[in-house]
């Protein structure tokens, strides 16, 4: 999706997620604001480069079987075509 992304993870060790969160959104930042820096200049001229790129927080849910493994991977899949992005999950990038 343009404006969020969804992640299934698994850690070996409790009390890991947050963490990877802080990391993951620090680095995805410092590269989200290089990219359009560099190659989308057009799109840095509307977007606040001097702030956050990512919301402060973030939703958690806990994925206890493969029942609900599948099922999480499925809708994240099909949130593109429902959104009206792509015909097919495959579709999207």
């Amino acid at each position: 999706m343009p404006e969020h992304v969804h992640a299934l993870v698994w850690f070996r060790e409790e009390d890991r997620l947050s963490l990877f969160m802080n990391q993951w959104k620090g680095r995805s930042s410092i590269q989200l604001k290089r990219l359009y820096r560099d190659r989308l200049s057009a799109y840095a001229e509307t977007a606040n480069l001097q702030g956050p790129m990512c919301q402060p927080k973030y939703y958690v849910f806990n994925v206890y079987s493969e029942r609900k493994a599948r099922e999480e991977l499925e809708y994240m899949h099909n949130t593109p075509v429902k959104a009206g992005l792509v015909e097919r999950p495959q579709d999207w990038p």
